[in-house]
């Protein structure tokens, strides 16, 4: 497959796996929360994805993946995020390997359940050839899976892929 991916990835880390707050001091304040134990059973969930055009570069034009997700015990201190596109616009991508594109597993600096959200940037360059088509409207899907293996269900989106550059 020619195409190359580049990962940016931006995270939100909040409180996750944490027990309910403890009760209001006199100063207003709420009491100290203390973490719990991590159950690892929740799998994650995409909230948004979308899929744009990229800014060009030397190799060729891109699209920009952008995808939030959430996990709610919060074990997305390690995740990966696979894409499958197509050109059937249906509501549904087909999983295989002639179209799927890994970008590789994430490793965040947070702490077991310290990763409740994150937000990941993907850059696909388009080199050519014909396994992503140019100036073509095509389905993406994308599946967040967390540290322990758990799979979110697949979220769908449409978008126009670029037209080459010698083309503009």
């Amino acid at each position: 497959m020619a195409w190359r991916s580049t990962s940016l990835v931006a995270v939100a880390l909040m409180g996750a796996c944490r027990s309910a707050p403890g009760p209001k001091d006199d100063t207003g304040g709420g009491g100290a929360e203390t973490p719990s134990e991590c159950t690892h059973a929740a799998p994650p969930e995409i909230e948004d994805l979308s899929v744009e055009e990229g800014e060009p570069t030397a190799d060729g034009p891109t699209l920009l993946v952008r995808l939030s997700g959430t996990d709610a015990d919060g074990d997305l201190q390690e995740y990966e995020v696979d894409l499958w596109f197509d050109e059937v616009v249906n509501g549904a991508v087909e999983q295989g390997e002639a179209n799927h594109i890994a970008p590789g597993p994430v490793s965040l600096e947070a702490g077991p359940c310290g990763a409740p959200e994150i937000s990941s940037e993907i850059e696909i360059v388009l080199l050519g050839d014909d396994v992503l088509a140019y100036d073509t409207l095509m389905e993406f899907a994308a599946v967040l899976t967390d540290g322990a293996g758990l799979s979110s269900d697949p979220a769908i989106t449409t978008a126009q892929t670029p037209e080459p550059l010698s083309g503009r």
